[in-house]
Order: C-alpha cells, then sequence, then structure tokens
C-alpha cells in the first residue's frame, strides 16, 4: 500500500524522512512508488488529451509527440511511456548514480537509494501535471525539478555518507563528461562545416 503522506513528508521534512525511511527500504516498496506515480500521471495526462485534443495537447510543453497522433493513440502512448519508460528509467537512474557513488567510496545499498529516491519521484512524476498550465506550470514544475537535485543530494549523502564533494560528484559527473562531450563534438562539427 502506498503511503501517500510519506511523499509529502519526503518533500516537505526530508532529512527526517530519509533518516528515518533509510531502514524500511526495499525494492518493491521503490518500485510502489514508481508504479502508482506512473498511472496517475497516466490517467491526469490522458484526461488533459480527451479535454484538449491531441492536437491541444502537443501545445503542451514537452507533450508536442501528441500531435496528430489521434487521442487514443496519444492515451495509449501515455500509459507505456509512463508506466514502463518510468520504472526501467528509474533503475538506471538510481543505477548509475549508485555505481559512482560506490567508485567514491560509498557503502550503501542499491536498495535504500532506488526506495529513498522513489518517495520524492513519486510525487515529482505526479506534479508533471502542471505541464497543462501554459508558462507558469512549466516555471513552477522547473522549479520543484531543481528542488528534486536537492532532494537527490540528500538522499545519496544519507546512503552512501560521503562527503559533499563526492557526494555532487556522483550526481553530475555523467552530466558533466556528457556535456563535454557535446562540446566537442560540436566543436568538431563546427570545424569540419567551414573546412
Amino acid at each position: 500500500m502506498v503511503n501517500f503522506s510519506l511523499w509529502k513528508d519526503a518533500f516537505l521534512k526530508p532529512k527526517e524522512i530519509f533518516q528515518k525511511e533509510k531502514t524500511n527500504a526495499s525494492i518493491k516498496g521503490g518500485v510502489t512508488n514508481i508504479l502508482t506515480a506512473s498511472v496517475i500521471i497516466s490517467v491526469l495526462l490522458s484526461i488533459a488529451v480527451i479535454i484538449l485534443g491531441s492536437v491541444g495537447a502537443s501545445l503542451m510543453p514537452g507533450f508536442a509527440m501528441f500531435a496528430g497522433a489521434g487521442v487514443v493513440l496519444s492515451i495509449i502512448f501515455i500509459f507505456l511511456f509512463f508506466i514502463i519508460g518510468e520504472l526501467i528509467g528509474s533503475f538506471i537512474n538510481v543505477g548509475i548514480i549508485w555505481i559512482i557513488a560506490k567508485l567514491l567510496g560509498g557503502n550503501g545499498s542499491f536498495e535504500q537509494q532506488y526506495y529513498l529516491t522513489s518517495l520524492f519521484t513519486a510525487p515529482l512524476l505526479v506534479l508533471l501535471v502542471l505541464n497543462v498550465i501554459p508558462l507558469i506550470g512549466t516555471l513552477i514544475f522547473a522549479l520543484i525539478a531543481l528542488y528534486s537535485i536537492y532532494l537527490l543530494y540528500l538522499v545519496v549523502k544519507q546512503v552512501h555518507g560521503l562527503s559533499t564533494v563526492k557526494t555532487l560528484l556522483s550526481i553530475f559527473l555523467i552530466p558533466i563528461i556528457l556535456i563535454i562531450l557535446m562540446i566537442i563534438i560540436f566543436g568538431i562539427v563546427i570545424v569540419k562545416s567551414s573546412v
């Protein structure tokens, strides 16, 4: 059974909740959180698609993929994307950060990191519905997403007992490497096109 008040508390009292819930961690609990949130956001977005139609939904930030797909096809895609995609993506995202944290000397379990991350990721998924509100919804969601980076920092620090620098490296090493690679590739493309 999902404890929705735990989701709220993970957002509002993260240090306290992550400390307390670390001993309750389970993959099953994390999967339950992610799947529940995925079903909720799928239903909410499906309602938006029904109301706005697939073309209207495509005008919402991040939903251009629905343009002309038709309402039924859009709803099927929403459910597949959020339920299957979020579940697989959650394991990959947590796994990458967990591996880096372990390489940097972290001592936490994957199970703890996955479960604690699900406590704030689940409500974050549900809050995606804010994107339905033009401009303001996207801005509010962007601020919440930035706050979620802080929550991820707290989880990694709590689970692995790493220093601040190592915790930040665990979270940002892969994005930094990808940005550097993109800059290098972009530079090569610019140089080659000017020759």
